[in-house]
């Protein structure tokens, strides 16, 4: 590829995966019902508030799940596994769709991944405990390390349910990328 498709690419999928990530901890936060008073939780709203308005006046909310967050991370991510077939030359078709939701589901667990680190290196320092961020976190991730916690108690004194949720993590997302043609 020549250097002009390759920055339009970068472009591309940098624009589009924020706006991704975007919506997605937009999702997070509600499914945990974090404090919207929580300045992460303002700034990530504000931000998703400009695409999503037009959408929910379509679209409701439906049982406190916002449905047009979902199909908005839906529509991008079709658009940029268009975009990925077109340069690559793959022929488009309906597995596009199938291709999107597993990349999806990959930067989803990306996200989780990368949310349990932040977590686990805050827990060594006392004074993030009353940060925003911190307690964003711990409301996204406490309800999977919980899971893992109930089977596998704490080995003397330490928690290795992030770990465990990390390696789990891990094993699904290569499980999904075999699937993935690009």
């Amino acid at each position: 590829m020549n250097t002009i498709i390759t920055i339009f690419l970068f472009l591309i999928n940098t624009i589009s995966h924020l706006i991704l990530i975007s919506f997605i901890m937009r999702i997070f936060l509600q499914i945990a019902r974090s404090d919207y008073n929580n300045p992460i939780c303002q700034f990530i709203v504000k931000i998703t508030n400009p695409i999503l308005f037009p959408f929910q006046k379509i679209i409701p909310p439906y049982k406190g799940l916002d449905i047009a967050s979902f199909l908005i991370i839906l529509t991008t991510q079709i658009f940029l596994s268009t975009i990925m077939f077109l340069v690559l030359g793959v022929p488009i078709s309906l597995y596009i769709i199938i291709e999107s939701i597993f990349r999806l589901l990959i930067l989803i667990l990306n996200l989780l991944f990368f949310l349990i680190i932040i977590r686990a290196l805050f827990s060594w320092f006392q004074s993030t405990a009353h940060n925003p961020l911190s307690l964003i976190l711990i409301e996204i991730t406490e309800p999977i390390l919980l899971l893992i916690r109930e089977k596998i108690p704490l080995i003397a004194g330490i928690d290795i349910s992030p770990i465990v949720v990390i390696i789990i993590i891990h094993i699904l997302i290569i499980i999904l990328q075999n699937f993935l043609l690009y």
